[in-house]
């Protein structure tokens, strides 16, 4: 851990007083740490990394700073150490409020753990705290996920991000899936645990502003706004992205590979001008009260969204998948659950 902070601040250290395309230098609006396990490191640790942080970027005052914590990991020093160091938002993996299927997904923490977790970070102070959830997992049924719901709405956090499970080729559920040995909700069940999460978040006051995404007025995540409204980013550490002056590069995901070459190799050219109008559409769209904006693909991109995509926002918006709602482009209710089909008909 000791050489794996001291390669971050090294490569954090690197981009001080880089000049952005348009001049200036890096201002920072948000600070995210996670994914990986942040509250592994040892109190002094993540201090160092905050700090690096902080002497190398210009960090707005309102900063929204957030730290990924797994449950079974941290401690009451550690949650009050980032409160001093500027830590105001905290994204908990809670994942299922289920123990057996917690053991299904190879998780190392219990649902005890969470609620304790959650208990120490309120007596820290944090008054921003957003809850992971997972639905469609194997062995998953109605009852559980209304139970995981009711339990987690019972801690009152201020955010929720809830993902449909994934199953993702050369993952230890991939294999079992290819041999014929995952056991999975199916799309109809899927479907009704959504309906049910849907519901309880609005009656429960949360509202929907991203496809995943739901929050307490004033509580939604800043910097995954970042994101979807493609603006740059630079990401630090094993695995870590980023996207800067219209280019993608990456770190090498193995801590020993990253170790070894803490800076990664930028690309010479740009992302392709259609691929950035793309991610534009599909980003945005997931913006669910915002959608894309007219204006600001118009300002981005030098040309008008319905110039580069008008057959497939026509043929969306006839089918009641997309809506004109002023200056922006937005999904529909009925397009929410079945998003991705919309997505793929804006891909080249």
């Amino acid at each position: 851990m000791e050489a794996y902070v001291a390669a971050l601040e090294r490569e954090i250290s690197s981009y001080s007083g880089c000049a952005m395309p348009r001049g200036g230098v890096l201002d920072a609006a948000t600070l995210y740490l996670g994914g990986g396990t942040p509250s592994l490191l040892e109190p002094g640790l993540l201090e160092r990394v905050l700090s690096a942080a902080h002497r190398h970027f210009r960090l707005a005052k309102d900063a929204e700073v957030t730290l990924e914590v797994n449950p079974k990991t941290g401690s009451t020093a550690l949650w009050r150490m980032a409160r001093e160091c500027g830590v105001n938002r905290v994204s908990v993996g809670a994942q299922v409020f289920d123990d057996t299927l917690l053991g299904i997904l190879g998780r190392d923490h219990g649902v005890v753990d969470v609620s304790r977790t959650v208990g120490e970070l309120r007596d820290a102070g944090f008054t921003d705290i957003s809850l992971d959830l997972m639905f469609g997992l194997p062995g998953q049924d109605q009852a559980s996920w209304d139970a995981t719901l009711d339990r987690a709405l019972a801690l009152g956090p201020e955010h929720f991000s809830v993902y449909g499970l994934q199953v993702e080729p050369g993952t230890a559920f991939g294999v079992r899936a290819e041999r014929g040995l995952l056991q999975l909700p199916g799309e109809d069940a899927e479907r009704q645990m959504l309906d049910l999460l849907v519901a309880k978040m609005a009656e429960a006051g949360y509202r929907r502003y991203e496809i995943s995404s739901w929050a307490r007025p004033g509580h939604e995540s800043a910097h995954n706004r970042i994101y979807w409204l493609g603006r740059p980013y630079l990401g630090f550490g094993s695995g870590a992205h980023s996207y800067l002056a219209r280019r993608r590069f990456a770190h090498d995901r193995t801590i020993d590979g990253y170790l070894d070459q803490p800076l990664p190799a930028i690309p010479a050219r740009p992302q392709p001008i259609r691929e950035a109008m793309e991610d534009a559409v599909l980003m945005g769209l997931r913006l669910v009260q915002e959608g894309v904006s007219f204006a600001a693909f118009r300002r981005r991109f030098g040309k008008e969204l319905d110039e580069v995509f008008g057959t497939a926002i026509s043929r969306m918006v006839e089918l009641g998948m997309l809506e004109l709602r002023g200056d922006s482009l937005r999904l529909t209710p009925a397009a929410l659950p079945v998003a991705n089909g919309v997505f793929a008909e804006f891909l080249e």
